[in-house]
Formats: C-alpha cells, sequence, structure tokens
C-alpha cells in the first residue's frame, strides 16, 4: 500500500481518535500578551489619534492617512541642521516594499522579498530579521 493511500485511511481515525479524548478543566483564561507587556496598544483608537506624533502605526501614520506628525522639534528654523545619524545596509535587497511602522522605538520594515526587519529606530541597530524563505 502506498503511503498516500496510507495516510487517507488514517487521517479520519486520528481525528476521530483527537476529538474523543476528554479534556482536563480549563484553567482562568491568562490575559492577553498586549496586557502583559508595557507599551503601546496598537488598535483602532490608537490608530484614530491624530494628537500622538510618537508611533507612526499605519501607512499614513493615522486613519485619515495625512502622512503628518504633530511634532514639532524639526521646524523652518533647523530643518538646515538635520544629518543622517544612522542607516541600515540590506544586502541583497531593492529596496523597501513598505512604509516603515514605529512602535515604541522600534521601526519594522519589509524590503525585497519579503524579508521584514525591526530595528531600533534611535540607533539602528537590528533587533531582528524574518524571512519567509
Amino acid at each position: 500500500m502506498r503511503i498516500p493511500a496510507l495516510l487517507g485511511l488514517l487521517t479520519p481515525a486520528l481525528l476521530i481518535a483527537a476529538c474523543s479524548q476528554e479534556r482536563a478543566p480549563e484553567a482562568e483564561t491568562p490575559a492577553p500578551a498586549a496586557a502583559a507587556v508595557a507599551g503601546t496598544l496598537v488598535d483602532d483608537a490608537a490608530m484614530a489619534d491624530e494628537s500622538a506624533g510618537d508611533n507612526w502605526l499605519a501607512f499614513g501614520r493615522t486613519y485619515s492617512e495625512q502622512r503628518f506628525s504633530p511634532l514639532n522639534d524639526i521646524n523652518a528654523s533647523n530643518v538646515g541642521e538635520l544629518a543622517v545619524d544612522w542607516y541600515v545596509d540590506l544586502p541583497n535587497a531593492r529596496g523597501l516594499v513598505s512604509t516603515p511602522l514605529v512602535v515604541d522605538g522600534v521601526m519594522y520594515f519589509v524590503e525585497s522579498m519579503n524579508r521584514i526587519r525591526a530595528v531600533n529606530a534611535a540607533s539602528g541597530d537590528e533587533i531582528w530579521v524574518w524571512d519567509p524563505r
């Protein structure tokens, strides 16, 4: 008998056996992970908040898609003093394929081949990379 035929016969039996086993009484439901970690909860309220400027949570920053930050550290009198603080080498990448998002000082972006990176927004230090290969 071939493996696919054997699997076809065993699969229904395994499903029936798994469904018929008794379950232990469920423990108290744990708090959501977002509540356990201090930081910004990315939800509808945060995405709609036009006054908060510390995070860039969506393509256009908020649901209104204005791509405008209410922060005022950079203005007409000091814009000429801007300089590159850091950069990230993206080996084998053609560029970014998404708008970088920033949440609690971490910048997340997708580069070519759908690799996702998280970097420290203040220093550019890599926190992690995920490659979907």
